[in-house]
């Protein structure tokens, strides 16, 4: 049974059948969260989270690719958690100590972060998309290229000009 049937199925009142779907791509989202938290237990949980966004909100998919929606509400999801937990950690003066283990806390690091961070937000969308693919879902550019309907050479030869453009920007920037 495909995807669009089992969503059919779950709207016209079959809950059994949204099991199915959580079977199913549960690997997927799973992987999308853990690549972007780095910490399996918060990962779990926000994969759980999102099937149950998506339970909440099937009634607006589209039936387009099941799997890459749930992926984008995971996605988000995690951006959001890892936003409210750095605004957190801001107003405590606390540091995570998961978000990098073995590094100690420096007042440098923390502000190139802050640079890296800004100079990704001024990129446009899709450019910050392929970052995003490539980085914090871990996709290989072979995924990425399939995902944008392209070739893997065009994904490398954007990914190169993209990260010439974060180099110019994070150089102006410390000056």
């Amino acid at each position: 049974m495909d995807d669009n049937e089992l969503v059919r199925r779950v709207l016209g009142g079959d809950d059994a059948s949204f099991s199915l779907i959580v079977r199913r791509h549960s690997p997927a989202v799973f992987s999308t969260t853990l690549g972007l938290l780095r910490d399996r237990a918060w990962a779990e949980e926000l994969t759980q989270r999102t099937f149950v966004r998506a339970f909440e909100r099937l009634g607006s998919f589209r039936h387009e690719n099941l799997r890459q929606w749930l992926r984008a509400i995971a996605y988000h999801l995690c951006l959001n958690e890892l936003a409210s937990e750095r605004r957190r950690r801001t107003v405590k003066g606390e540091r995570l100590e998961e978000t990098v283990a073995d590094e100690p806390y420096s007042e440098e690091r923390e502000r190139m972060i802050g640079l890296v961070e800004r100079a990704l937000e001024d990129l446009p969308e899709k450019e910050r998309d392929v970052i995003k693919m490539h980085y914090y879902e871990r996709l290989s550019t072979k995924e990425i290229a399939q995902r944008l309907g392209t070739t893997q050479a065009n994904v490398l030869v954007r990914l190169s000009r993209i990260r010439e453009k974060l180099r110019k920007s994070l150089r102006y920037e410390r000056d």
